[in-house]
Formats: structure tokens, sequence, C-alpha cells
């Protein structure tokens, strides 16, 4: 009975070993990790490029803002929009509904990988000859889970983050320079200078 309670780990060793099956676990889920990053940060570029080119004009902006902005079926699908006539205020009503969607898909993915795909390779089972107890395993695989979740949320919204910033950035530069053809117009012919809201 002594060597049985002496191979089982200690508060200490059974946070290593915990931290280890996690380690191995994000390891393993590394590729499926990389693979929806990738995904979400593609999404979270074509929405505001895409907003920005389809509609130019604050004008064009503020139509689809009264036209999809009321849509009961929209608003089941993405959430409720706030400033969709914005290019920030859009991107936010589009990439944060789906991409929510797909980090639950992820998440789903991740937790059948780290349950029931480890036990159908054998895996479990050497984990478990060891002085490993199931919950510890399960919780392993439950951190890696959430620090992939985690991660993808990081550089979604970091991406997002410095896309918008750089969307901003053309949409002032081109009201700049509009605001300035339309003061250099009107100083050639004599006009007085139109004021901008």
């Amino acid at each position: 009975m002594a060597e049985a309670a002496a191979a089982l780990p200690t508060a200490r060793g059974r946070t290593g070993v915990l931290a280890a099956l996690a380690r191995q676990a994000l390891r393993d889920a590394r590729a499926r990790t990389v693979v929806f990053g990738y995904l979400f940060a593609v999404y979270a570029y074509i929405q505001p490029v895409g907003y920005r080119h389809t509609y130019p004009t604050d004008a064009s902006r503020r139509a689809f803002a009264e036209s999809f902005g009321g849509n009961p079926g929209l608003r089941l699908l993405y959430g409720q929009p706030h400033q969709i006539e914005t290019t920030a205020g859009y991107t936010a009503w589009r990439v944060g509904g789906v991409l929510a969607i797909a980090a639950a898909a992820y998440g789903l993915l991740a937790a059948v990988r780290a349950g029931r795909a480890e036990e159908e390779s054998g895996r479990t089972e050497v984990v478990l000859a060891a002085p490993v107890s199931r919950a510890t395993a399960n919780t392993a695989g439950l951190l890696a889970i959430a620090a992939g979740i985690a991660l993808l949320g990081v550089v979604t919204a970091s991406f997002a983050t410095w896309l918008l910033d750089q969307v901003r950035q053309v949409e002032d530069d081109a009201q700049a320079a509009t605001r300035r053809d339309v003061a250099l117009l009107s100083a050639r012919r004599g006009l007085a200078p139109i004021a901008h809201r």
C-alpha cells in the first residue's frame, strides 16, 4: 500500500502533469487553431473592405442602414445592429455574430478531439496507466480548448482593430482630399467655401 501511495503524484506533481497534458493537447490542436485563425482573419478583413467599396458614400450607407437595420431576419442571424452606417459598426455587427458561431464550432471540434478521438487512438489508456486521474486528463483537454479559443479571440480582435484603424485612416484621407478639392475649386471660381458638417 505504501508503494501505491508513493506512486501517486503530489499537488505540485499533479500541476506539472496537468500542464504537460495541456501543452500536448495544444500541440495537437495547433493546425486546427491556425486554420481557424486564418479563416477568422480573412473574414474580419473581407467585411470592412467590402463594405467600404460597396457603400462608398454616406448616402449609400444610410440607405443600407435603413433597409437592413430593421430587417428581423438579419437581426436573428447577426444580432442587433448598432451604427451600421459606419464601417466600424457594420464590421462589429457582421464579424461579431458570425465569428461567435465559428468559435463555438471550433470549441465543439476541439472538445471531440480532446475527448473521443484521444480514446479512439489509444492515447488515453496510456496516459491513464500512469498515476493520472481521468479528471486531470479531461481538465488538461479543456484548458487547451479554452486557450485555443482565447488565442483565436485575441488574434481576431487585434487584427480587426488594426484593420479598422487602416480603414478609418483611408476614409479620413479621402474626406480631407474632398474638402481640399472643393475649397480649391471654390477659390478658382471665386465662390465662398462650403461649410462641411
